[in-house]
């Protein structure tokens, strides 16, 4: 996970530590450089990256790019201080303990990796690196930072997760320059209310913490893009979070939320929402003002019904329901007719809405586990339908429509109370996987000799005699012998 990260960010700052050779100037073989001696982005992506220490030392002044990671070093050498223009420093998955004050001296530093070490503390020290672009420390056994860290006013990436941060200085919201921060996996229990000063962050990543409530000041962040606050404990939202309008995800899975704000309605350009594992009864009206969300992930909450406007989300392509305590379905929910794929598992579902057949374009429908008593004929007209589950409920018949689902692959019919399997349902050519375990069958129907490309047929536990085993073992000889498992 954390190298996953790492990797991410250096795919954003460090990508041009792949190359090498230095970028000159057309009329000259100087490297251009600006009166502090820095290398632009462009520079330092065509500058050589040295990944031995020995070699560097041949050429200390031309030295701008350090690679030292995975070296099994216990402290950061100090040769390094001989690299006065070194600029991009990386020291990922070593076993260094401690940051030494001498690093501070380098002062054109621009980009540092020290991830995945076992450092404790991070010096006042850091304020003098005035240049710095890029900063982790992710993976170590930070506690804290220090104030000086607001001196950092250049600074754009700094990667904090997986430590033991407990607490913020509010000199962090003088890092103004700051577009990306992660503090995943620490011990925060709240935010500092400079936070709101960041307006240039796009990425902010405060999932696995220990935060009870957001800062107000969060909906300054208007620029902001990536909103990760999963995992922590958060019971509230502030109606501030209405202002993060040009937000397009936001994840706030596994918290304690009990209700949402009406602000929330505001998020015009919010694309995907994750809200699993809350503690949500309803959503507000204004949810359903999303119409531009495309996901929406509400699994593992106690949701007892659904806003009556829900049809006016018409984007939404995906919708997780699972686990939660829904009864019924609004009659609007047919207008989201560009569904195509739901989940409404676990849910107390005794019939569905009776213009179920506008979801023209489900692919996949997860009904298991509610009371349904039967499936509307309405389903046959799902005819992007791949994958329908429907086990655990209460189902006696299925209707001829369901021959209608050419592109069925998978049918899950398993414990339900069908005596009965429609003719029609050798009409379903694609079907891979048929399950009918724990049912009332007496008999299957010849038409199954037509389900050609059948791989995986479960009738175990139901009242299917010796001879009707063999009638249809014979009559599906073809499947067989391609591989067809039948467990009976």
């Amino acid at each position: 996970m954390i190298r996953l990260r790492i990797t991410i960010l250096f795919t954003l700052f460090f990508s041009f530590w792949l190359s090498a050779g230095f970028a000159q100037d057309e009329d000259d073989d100087t490297t251009v450089i600006d009166p502090n001696g820095l290398l632009t982005e462009e520079q330092l992506a065509e500058a050589v990256n040295y990944v031995s220490l020995e070699e560097a030392l041949k050429n200390p002044d031309e030295v701008y790019k350090l690679n030292l990671d995975d070296n099994g070093l216990t402290e950061i050498p100090r040769d390094i201080l001989k690299f006065k223009n070194l600029q991009a420093l990386d020291l990922w998955k070593n076993s260094i303990t401690k940051i030494p004050d001498f690093l501070f001296e380098l002062t054109k530093l621009q980009y540092i990796n020290l991830g995945a070490n076992q450092i404790i503390t991070i010096p006042p020290g850091i304020g003098k690196l005035i240049h710095l672009k890029m900063l982790d420390l992710e993976g170590n056994q930070i506690g804290a930072l220090p104030p000086e860290i607001g001196s950092l006013t250049k600074l754009e990436s700094l990667a904090l997760g997986g430590n033991q941060i407990k607490e913020l200085p509010e000199s962090v919201g003088d890092c103004e320059s700051l577009m990306s921060v992660t503090l995943w996996g620490n011990q925060l229990t709240k935010l500092p209310k400079s936070f709101g000063n960041l307006l240039n962050m796009q990425t902010l990543d405060l999932s696995e913490n220990q935060l009870t409530v957001l800062p107000r000041e969060i909906g300054y962040l208007q620029n902001i893009q990536i909103l990760e606050l999963a995992k922590n404990d958060l019971v509230s939202l502030p109606s501030g979070i209405g202002e993060l309008k040009g937000i397009p995800y936001l994840n706030l899975s596994g918290n304690q939320l009990v209700t949402l704000p009406k602000e929330i309605g505001n998020l015009s350009f919010l694309q995907m929402i994750d809200l699993r594992e809350n503690k949500l009864t309803a959503l507000p009206e204004e949810f359903s003002n999303l119409m531009n969300l495309q996901s929406a992930d509400l699994t593992g909450n106690k949701l007892l019904a659904l806003p009556n406007s829900i049809g006016k989300m018409m984007n939404l392509r995906t919708l997780q329901l699972a686990n939660n305590q829904l009864q019924s379905l609004p009659d609007d929910f047919t207008k989201l007719i560009n569904l195509t794929e739901l989940n409404l598992e676990g849910n107390k579902l005794k019939s569905l809405p009776g213009k179920f057949n506008r979801l023209e374009f489900l692919s996949t429908l997860n009904l298991n586990d509610n009371q349904l008593t039967e499936l509307p004929s309405a389903i046959g007209k799902l005819v992007n339908l791949a994958e329908l589950r429907v086990r655990y409920n209460k189902l006696t018949t299925l209707p001829a429509a369901i021959g209608e689902l050419k592109q069925l692959q998978i049918l899950d019919l398993s414990s339900n109370q069908i005596t009965r399997l429609p003719p029609e349902i050798g009409s379903l050519t694609e079907l891979t996987q048929l399950n009918v375990k724990g049912n009332l069958l007496a008999d299957l129907p010849d038409q199954m000799a037509n389900l050609e490309n059948l791989t995986y047929l479960n009738v175990q536990e139901n009242a299917l005699s010796g001879t009707v085993s063999q009638r249809i073992e014979s009559l599906m000889t073809s499947q067989i012998d391609k591989g067809l498992r039948i467990r009976w």
